[in-house]
């Protein structure tokens, strides 16, 4: 009788610990698709690349021909201050301020260094027309605005 009263409190004991085994399994699970479906709706930085605009070729005599780039858009989640653009430049104009723009509204300024390799950070406020097939411009700083880099986001 003693024996049979030991082996059921064993069995209760492992029992009980299934249990919460079972209850810690089930809520690192469900924090584990919380943490995915997060990471899917804010994915995190996207790399866009700048591409040339027709008349880079052209204006102030090529100097602007062979300017590449990208930039990186990092949407912030809901409710947040701002996007962030991080944009990059080479073999653009050396020592050439460049002036960024997006929704028609200078956003920034960087200028390049001697080679003509640069960048600059930018930030939209969230009301800033940012998603959705609007430009970012890499433009001249003269009152032309002339376009020379572009990419859409």
């Amino acid at each position: 009788m003693h024996m049979c009263k030991i082996e059921l409190a064993k069995r209760k004991a492992h029992s009980e610990r299934r249990k919460k085994m079972k209850k810690a399994m089930v809520l690192v699970a469900v924090i584990g698709l919380i943490l995915v479906c997060s990471v899917a709706v804010y994915a995190g930085a996207e790399k866009i690349v700048l591409v040339p605009t027709t008349i880079a070729a052209t204006f102030e005599d090529g100097i602007h021909a062979n300017a590449s780039g990208f930039m990186v858009i990092n949407e912030t989640p809901k409710g947040a201050t701002d996007i962030v653009i991080q944009i990059q430049v080479k073999d653009a104009a050396p020592q050439y301020e460049y002036v960024v723009k997006s929704g028609g509204v200078v956003r920034g300024t960087f200028t390049t260094n001697k080679i003509g390799n640069g960048g600059g950070h930018v930030n939209l406020p969230p009301d800033a027309p940012a998603l959705g097939g609007t430009a970012v411009n890499v433009c001249a700083p003269d009152a032309s605005n002339t376009k020379l880099l572009r990419a859409y986001f």
